[in-house]
């Protein structure tokens, strides 16, 4: 009866050492494992500006008193090229955020007319951030089995261990063939890599 009641008051003091000592334990760092996915989207719109048709006006004209004419002068083709129609485009703006043209029409040596083509490119940047937090720490129960022994002794066990929040474990293993009883507890390790 006293091997009993030894056995008992040794795995009692067992069982409040580890609880002391699990209860000690620091809390574990928290770790942000968080990630942070931020997305970019461009969208484009395209907004016209009507043209207008319009001929500018004369600043100032030069004129020479002496107009020097070559000899050998085709009357035919100076007037075929002073009564032919010239277009002329003029593109100052084309890239992403617009279009701006400047067509001409040139008829008898001056500007018959003039029209401009706008296009505004306007853009709406919207900005997605998404966080995705990882799964919340939870306990674990694991159950499994063991074998082992040396020449003389051979033992088969069945094992508990439970896993805390904070990265340890205790370990409860009974051993049926030599009919022992043990009390394991684990540590988590961190390396540094």
């Amino acid at each position: 009866m006293k091997k009993i009641g030894t056995t008992f008051l040794i795995w009692a003091m067992s069982i409040v050492v580890l609880f002391f000592v699990f209860k000690r334990c620091n809390p574990p760092r928290i770790i942000d494992n968080s990630t942070t996915t931020t997305v970019y989207d461009t969208i484009r719109d395209t907004t016209i500006v009507h043209r207008t048709a319009y001929v500018p006006k004369l600043v100032y004209q030069e004129t020479e008193k002496l107009v020097y004419v070559p000899v050998d002068v085709d009357t035919l083709a100076i007037l075929k090229d002073y009564y032919t129609r010239r277009f002329y485009a003029d593109t100052t703006l084309n890239d992403s955020t617009g279009f701006f043209a400047i067509y001409d029409t040139i008829y008898m040596n001056q500007i018959w007319s003039r029209y401009t083509k706008a296009e505004a490119y306007s853009q709406t940047i919207y900005k997605t951030t998404t966080i995705t937090q990882p799964a919340p720490l939870h306990n674990k129960v694991f159950f499994g089995f063991g074998a082992g022994g040396n020449k003389d002794r051979f033992g088969l066990s069945g094992d508990m261990m439970f896993q805390t929040k904070r990265d340890n474990a205790l370990a409860l293993s009974y051993d049926a063939i030599n009919k022992e009883i043990w009390v394991k507890t684990y540590w988590k390790v961190r390396l540094k890599k």
